[in-house]
């Protein structure tokens, strides 16, 4: 079988980060509802470099550390996966083009008066807020 008849697969990932102050941070994209920063992978890019690229691009937030794979979830011949990730910047958010605003979050309550873009990534944000 050959490359071009061979149906790739894509990976997309990302990061419900949480402060210092027990907050998950949620940005509201242009074109949709809230969701959480990330993005797809390039080709050939380390799972972490992307995540730090897509952070990045959507935040500005460069200082993350990873703490643990929060789920996956499969759609098609595409792959998500996200993680639970901690940092110290909570002042210094700069959004992309992509976005309107961002909100630090911290309870069931809190998280309930924002509509997300998919339920699923809602459940990534409600699961951090539960462990904290």
């Amino acid at each position: 079988m050959n490359n071009k008849s061979h149906a790739q697969f894509t990976v997309s990932q990302g990061a419900v980060i949480e402060n210092a102050k027990g907050q998950i941070l949620i940005l509201k994209l242009h074109y949709s509802n809230w969701g959480i920063p990330g993005g797809h992978l390039h080709e050939n890019e380390d799972w972490l470099d992307g995540l730090k690229r897509e952070v990045n691009e959507e935040t500005g937030i460069t200082n993350f550390d990873v703490k643990s794979v929060g789920g996956i979830s499969v759609k098609g011949s595409g792959y998500g996966v996200w993680f639970h990730a901690t940092t110290s910047e909570i002042e210094n958010v700069v959004l992309s083009d992509e976005h309107d605003a961002y909100a630090w979050v911290s309870s069931k309550e809190e998280l309930d008066t924002y509509d997300f873009c998919h339920p699923a990534i809602k459940n990534c944000v409600l699961k951090v807020i539960e462990q904290l």
